[in-house]
């Protein structure tokens, strides 16, 4: 339920904003390119490619820097995978 709903309760407000600030009290951080590229062993053409493909989301912050979050790389590895044991 969103904050904006005409016929919440305060309550279930308060409730949903509680767990709203729960869910991003510790974001997962942000890599920058070189990072992500030294954590999973990756040439950054690889990883730019990937991003260019929207194989891999990415995050544009205001200085025009790309970011990436771990967990999507490895989300995009894992599903690229091709045979053998899982």
């Amino acid at each position: 339920m969103s904050p904006t709903t005409q016929n919440s309760t305060p309550e279930q407000l308060e409730l949903d904003f509680g767990q709203l600030s729960r869910s991003r009290a510790n974001p997962e951080p942000l890599l920058t390119i070189a990072e992500a590229c030294g954590v999973f062993n990756l040439k950054p053409h690889v990883l730019r490619r990937a991003i260019k493909a929207r194989s891999i989301p990415s995050y544009k912050l205001g200085n025009g820097r790309i970011r990436l979050r771990a967990s999507d790389i490895n989300f995009a590895i894992d599903a690229s995978r091709s045979g053998g044991a899982k």
